[in-house]
């Protein structure tokens, strides 16, 4: 591997750590829904209303769902780029691209169908 594809890939691996970084900040904005969601089960804002309470768990359900997905995704785009600086091909990534293999074959099949 010559030394302007090393210098590439090391660029973009510090191109994935920014978006990791950015993806792991904007899933921290449901955060503030997540403490809504908390606060209406616990009975903070009326406990006259006991639907509420139910509301506020699934707003908080779905809140945390969010943030632990993209947490996920912002952990995987910084291994991606780690990997990327050490030049290394993971069988992660063998099984992504025949994951990809896989769905581009089905999006044939149903493109022929429906033709």
């Amino acid at each position: 591997m010559s030394t302007a594809d090393r210098d590439t890939l090391h660029i973009l691996s510090i191109f994935h750590y920014i978006m990791a970084g950015i993806i792991a900040f904007i899933a921290c904005i449901p955060l503030i829904h997540l403490a809504l969601g908390i606060t209406m089960t616990v009975g903070g804002f009326s406990e006259n209303l006991p639907v509420l309470g139910f509301a506020g768990a699934i707003f908080s359900a779905v809140a945390g769902l969010i943030i632990l997905t993209g947490w996920g995704l912002a952990v995987l785009v910084f291994l991606a780029g780690r990997n990327l600086d050490r030049q290394l091909i993971t069988r992660s990534a063998c099984l992504g691209q025949e994951f990809f293999a896989y769905f581009c074959q089905w999006e044939q099949f149903w493109e022929s169908l429906l033709s």
